[in-house]
């Protein structure tokens, strides 16, 4: 897995989860955006998503709701297919399933080191795409440190 921020890649460490404040836009207003890209291997964005989006999934096909969401009745209309089957299907979609749930995605892939302090700080999901044998995560990160 890749991690670059403004064409430099970096530590995977140095950029971490956002932080559950709602106000960090307003705490954050003076400090730099910066745009991040995460770029995966086919299988390593399978192991790295496979166990949320299979929790995620169950969850979904478990309710009988009206989530009043085009993308997650597109999802179940086509079945709620698994993580590798929906990027062959349907990469658009599961970008936007990615972005409905970021804060949980953002979770999911960054991993915090004792070793290497978190310089950023994620904040958005904004682009999701394939490219050739890798998938790319796109979004915007604050400059923390």
């Amino acid at each position: 897995m890749r991690c670059v921020i403004e064409g430099e890649e970096i530590d995977r460490a140095s950029i971490g989860p956002p932080f559950m404040n709602y106000g960090q836009h307003n705490r954050w207003a003076d400090t730099p955006k910066v745009q991040f890209t995460f770029e995966f291997t086919i299988t390593d964005f399978v192991n790295e998503l496979g166990g949320w989006f299979e929790e995620f999934r169950q969850e979904l096909s478990d309710q009988d709701e009206d989530w009043s969401s085009a993308e997650l009745d597109r999802f179940i209309e086509i079945g709620c297919p698994s993580l590798a089957d929906l990027m062959e299907l349907d990469v658009p979609l599961l970008g936007e399933l990615i972005k409905w749930n970021e804060y949980e995605v953002h979770h999911a892939l960054h991993r915090p080191s004792e070793s290497v302090p978190s310089r950023y700080s994620a904040n958005s999901i904004d682009e999701v795409w394939r490219n050739g044998d890798c998938i790319c995560i796109n979004g915007i990160a604050y400059r923390i440190g």
